[in-house]
């Protein structure tokens, strides 16, 4: 039986200044990015990025970056309404737009 895949790319700009918090003695970076699709369609796609060693100052709104990782369906109930959205746990962030900032960083994800 062929071994199914989990791994997705996406590169586009950061919606806010990414928040950190610690799960369970480990820092998790939280951030958004707005991906433009075709037809001025835009993805909005929430990232998670374990132990982001020193990244997170980097990571402010409107900076491109391309991210890749595994991504998961976050599902949770507000105000007695279900809800859903597409979470991607970041295995590689790269910063782009060049510059002194350019810089590559690759994390151990628990997933």
């Amino acid at each position: 039986m062929a071994e199914s895949m989990n791994c997705c790319v996406f590169s586009g700009n950061l919606t806010a200044d990414a928040r950190s918090k610690d799960v369970n003695g480990t820092e998790v970076a939280r951030y958004s990015i707005a991906v433009n699709g075709r037809k001025d369609e835009v993805v909005f796609i929430q990232c998670n990025h374990w132990n982001p060693k020193g990244v997170l100052p980097y990571l402010t709104k409107g900076k491109q970056v391309c991210v890749s990782g595994s991504i998961r369906l976050a599902q949770w109930e507000k105000e007695g309404t279900p809800r859903a959205a597409l979470e991607l746990n970041v295995r590689h962030l790269t910063l782009m737009g060049g510059g002194e900032k350019k810089q590559q960083q690759e994390s151990d994800c628990p997933f």
